[in-house]
């Protein structure tokens, strides 16, 4: 029956070989053992499938329970095979089973596998007293042992695990040992010989292994006048020897006896010894060799069990006691290279024979620069190394690329395998491949509010920083239905700002004016939008001012920008003295703004640009000066300013500074046409429209003391009868 069975796998294994035309040769190698105690599992039949599930080798384990061989598959129909052993386990048929990948042409699959039973009874006796009949049961049984019935065949029984019993009369009695687990129960019978007897044979034993050998060290304990002796180890061998030392082949179960007779003396003992496997320890390795200019070979200890010390021989008269060496040969061929693990436990070797070829050596390597990870765009860097090779990308999505460097766009988010296949000129191939993630585009989206509506007239600006308090306009939109959303979004921090465009001819009630994300008029105070952490719902609430103006009196101005910052949006706020915005105006392509029909009053115009820090600049339209003109706005790299250098001197008739140029003290004229001072003042500015001082005029002259001042250029403004006059001022020092 075992021959049929070999002779169908070999049938089996002719076929498969014949289909495979592109064969490869595998080795595989494992152990089978015991899961309990470890022990070796000798004549196990380990099988080999394909992918299919049909099997194309097989191999038996022999006495240290390894197996070995090799087998030939076509590995680009198949990536992984089945290892599989049958094992008998409480009258069930167990499976164990191993998925091993293709991926080296040295293969491992180690098995530890259940027992024939998971209990089994067994016992030992001894005779204590040879006039008493008194006798010692030992039980020697394996498994999770629950419960104990001895049944000693004088109707007598115990359930103790290791009683002493005594019997009334000389005999023959059959003994048996009952057993209980959870999940088995087993019982054994022995016959006992019950005499009164002069002498007793008796005897203990110690293993004693010796590397790799199974010693066993008996020793003569029997009492009584007895002249000769003789022993039965068990495997069908025996001496003479009073205590004998004895080699076993292999480990298990042995029935050991032992005989003494003399003059009124005749007596035997049986005992079952258990040994144990001389190693508890399975040298194992695996050998890879390295596609390098040289014959470098990556040899990996996959022994199983405790090792203190290792020792390789890799064929060619080197050596080395590191776990995982690497070696480097000086020809290829066929090397006989050999693992010796040891320790407490024992020792074990393990030989294999080693190929080690001539190297075409090449290597596919790539990296990609993906500048941020929802960004589908993705460049590639090939970092290859071969002789004059080709490559050929595959990009995951379908799309492919016998560039060198290529830059590919994905057109959705998603995981994509890429693979790099690379061919040099000696025919070297090599295949290097990354999982690379798009992530979903980042969007900002929300609602812009005027009081309880959306409003639908107006644009949204996004801004991005592009460093601490610099900020760049990424997009513009139309607030469309009062809904808006941007797509496609960089990584980093945001402001948003919504300005609201009415073109109706008419004022409207209230008045609302820009805003920025959430509530606010200056990009100083705006919540920033960080793309790590984007708030499910955002909603601009337009500022709102409930005095619509209608006056006469108009306001005009232009900005300088600076270099091209012009592509910014500009707002010029009008604010109330209090800081309330008022009324706003965007600058036009050359830089100019406009505020017209507005009541008279005293006003400040503030510069509003995301990231430039804005200066106020005072401003009064009246009855008497209904326009204020040419008032200028310079825009510098991190602010925006009024710059008074523009302003036209208009104080000649009204009053006059001397001397100018000062050193520090000035004496102020006042033409005595003006002779009531009652709502007149003089106010001292720097030329970015700061206010320095304010004096209060009473009398035709006054004196300034201005030594604290920095030596520069100065403007000295005039207020009388609603006029107002200025006129430059030049400290030296």
């Amino acid at each position: 029956m075992k021959t049929t069975h070999i002779q169908l796998f070999l049938i089996v294994l002719l076929f498969a070989n014949a289909i495979c035309a592109k064969a490869e040769t595998y080795r595989i190698d494992g152990y089978v053992l015991n899961q309990t105690n470890h022990y070796p599992v000798e004549d196990e039949i380990v099988e080999v499938k394909n992918e299919t599930g049909i099997t194309i080798a097989w191999f038996q384990t022999n006495q240290n329970g390894l197996y070995s061989g090799t087998f030939e598959l076509d590995a680009n129909a198949n990536a992984f095979i089945t290892v599989e052993v049958s094992k008998m386990c409480d009258g069930e048929v167990n499976i164990f089973s191993n998925t091993v990948a293709l991926n080296s042409p040295n293969l491992i699959s180690n098995f530890f596998v259940c027992d024939f039973r998971s209990c089994r009874a067994s016992f030992n006796f001894t005779q204590i007293e040879g006039n008493e009949l008194i006798f010692q049961f030992e039980d020697i049984s394996y498994g999770n042992i629950t419960s104990w019935f001895w049944d000693f065949g004088d109707q007598q029984s115990s359930t103790l695990q290791h009683p002493v019993h005594q019997y009334q009369s000389p005999g023959h009695y059959t003994v048996s040992l009952h057993i209980t687990t959870e999940s088995c129960d087993d019982h054994q019978h022995r016959d006992v010989f019950v005499s009164e007897t002069n002498c007793l044979a008796l005897f203990s034993y110690e293993q004693q292994n010796d590397a790799d050998t199974l010693w066993v060290q008996f020793q003569n304990q029997s009492t009584g006048n007895y002249s000769q002796l003789d022993w039965d180890f068990g495997d069908q061998s025996g001496s003479g020897q009073s205590s004998p030392r004895h080699r076993y082949t292999k480990p298990g179960n042995y029935p050991v006896k032992l005989r003494i007779w003399g003059q009124n003396c005749n007596h035997e003992i049986r005992k079952i010894i258990n040994l144990s496997p001389a190693a508890s320890c399975y040298a194992l390795f695996t050998a890879q060799q390295n596609q390098t200019n040289e014959l470098e070979v990556q040899f990996t200890d996959v022994s199983i069990g405790l090792a203190e010390n290792r020792h390789w021989t890799f064929g060619d008269g080197e050596n080395s006691d590191i776990q995982h060496p690497l070696h480097i040969y000086t020809d290829p061929g066929n090397y006989e290279v050999s693992l010796t693990i040891s320790g407490s436990n024992g020792s074990s070797s393990f030989t294999r024979l080693v190929e080690v070829t001539q190297n075409h050596y090449c290597q596919a390597a790539f990296s990609y620069n993906q500048t941020y990870p929802e960004n589908p765009e993705v460049v590639f860097t090939n970092q290859s190394s071969g002789s004059n090779f080709t490559s050929v990308w595959s990009f995951g999505d379908g799309a492919n690329s016998p560039e060198m460097n290529p830059s590919h766009t994905y057109g959705s988010a998603g995981n994509y395998e890429v693979k790099l296949i690379l061919t040099d000129i000696t025919g070297c191939t090599d295949t290097a491949t990354e999982t690379i993630s798009i992530l979903p585009p980042l969007n900002i989206s929300g609602t812009v509010m005027a009081g309880s509506s959306l409003i639908s007239y107006g644009d949204i600006y996004l801004f991005k920083e592009t460093s601490a308090d610099a900020w760049q306009l990424t997009s513009k939109i139309p607030m469309g239905d009062g809904n808006f959303s941007f797509s496609g979004i960089i990584p980093g921090n945001y402001l948003l700002m919504a300005v609201p465009v009415f073109d109706f001819g008419f004022p409207q009630i209230p008045k609302y004016l820009p805003a920025y994300f959430d509530g606010v008029s200056h990009w100083q105070n705006a919540q920033h939008l960080s793309t790590q952490n984007l708030p499910q719902s955002i909603t601009i609430h337009l500022l709102s001012h409930n005095n619509f103006f209608d006056g006469e009196a108009s306001i005009t101005g232009k900005v300088n920008h600076y270099q091209s910052a012009a592509t910014l949006p500009l707002a010029i706020y009008l604010c109330a003295e209090n800081g309330q915005v008022l009324d706003f105006s965007f600058t036009d392509e050359e830089g100019d703004f406009i505020f017209d029909g507005i009541p008279f009053g005293n006003y400040k115009l503030y510069p509003e640009m995301a990231g430039k820090q804005g200066v106020a600049l005072g401003v009064e339209v009246s009855a008497t000066n209904p326009d204020a003109q040419n008032i200028v706005f310079t825009e510098e790299e991190y602010r925006i300013y009024p710059d008074l250098t523009a302003i036209t001197e208009t104080g000649s008739n009204s009053f006059c500074l001397f001397p100018n140029p000062s050193t520090g003290i000035v004496t102020v004229r006042f033409n005595p046409v003006f002779s009531d001072y009652t709502n007149s003042s003089l106010t001292l500015l720097s030329t970015d429209g700061k206010v320095l001082q304010t004096i209060t005029v009473n009398s035709d002259e006054i004196e300034l003391d201005l030594r604290e001042l920095k030596a520069g250029i100065y403007f000295v403004r005039y207020i009388i009868e609603n006029e107002l006059y200025y006129s430059k001022l030049i400290l030296n020092r």
